[in-house]
């Protein structure tokens, strides 16, 4: 446990400085690298790791901080599917802006018949947070875990500073999945161009972002058939015959 509390106007001073720190950085990996290393500083936990996801929720990159690597791919493999994904750190949360998203465990108080006592005790860990940072489509693309051995503790006053300090956060890392203004006016000419309904240009957006057709149908709430139809008219408009010829066509007209 540490023994003393923090200045309370110097912590707030910290927290200011590490937004303005965090946004300078210009891709999403070395972005997660530098709210880690400065949230150690704020909350002074032990190890962490962040995922980075797809647009279809896939893990394409991790990034581990003190954590092993043989961990991370035991919890992806196994632990992550277990008692029902009770502790999966990808369960879908939907964003809610109204609604911070993270999530503090106490490790002493949770039951578990396999994930805790052979993977949480083995490793130390007493006290864990997850969080999750966004994309504008409301999709996970970052989602981190931060981790305090025994003998240390997050404080009640620490895990009140994250209500303000990871919206902020959200915000920015939503600018690295952002097409931006311009190419949007020209994204709308192209589907205009082309005679596209407002439900196919819903889903060439989709498409365009390497989305699959079935998380396609579960974000638009229809049936995959109904998806394949609306693909096959947009391919049919546009006369391409696959989705990386689409890209391709998209490519060369914006």
């Amino acid at each position: 446990m540490r023994q003393s509390q923090p200045d309370t106007a110097a912590f707030w001073k910290q927290i200011y400085d590490m937004v303005l720190a965090c946004g300078i950085e210009n891709n999403p990996k070395s972005f997660a690298i530098r709210v880690l290393v400065q949230l150690r500083e704020l909350f002074r936990f032990d190890e962490a790791l962040v995922y980075f996801l797809d647009a279809n929720g896939r893990v394409q990159d991790q990034y581990l901080l003190d954590v092993k690597e043989s961990c991370s791919d035991i919890y992806l493999k196994y632990y992550a599917n277990i008692e029902n994904k009770q502790f999966s750190c990808f369960r879908k949360i939907d964003e809610d802006p109204c609604r911070i998203n993270f999530h503090y465990r106490d490790w002493n108080k949770e039951d578990s018949r396999e994930f805790i006592p052979d993977f949480i005790r083995p490793r130390g860990i007493s006290s864990s947070c997850g969080f999750a940072f966004y994309d504008a489509g409301g999709r996970y693309r970052m989602i981190f875990a931060l981790d305090w051995m025994k003998g240390n503790s997050c404080r009640k006053e620490e895990l009140h500073a994250l209500t303000f300090l990871l919206p902020q956060l959200n915000n920015l890392a939503k600018n690295f999945y952002y097409d931006g203004p311009g190419q949007c006016i020209n994204k709308s000419r192209l589907w205009t161009k082309h005679t596209l309904t407002r439900r196919e240009i819903e889903v060439v957006e989709l498409l365009c972002q390497g989305i699959s057709p079935s998380n396609i149908s579960r974000a638009l709430h229809i049936s995959v058939s109904t998806t394949n139809k609306h693909i096959a008219h947009i391919y049919g408009k546009m006369h391409v015959s696959s989705q990386q010829e689409l890209l391709v066509r998209l490519l060369n007209q914006l």
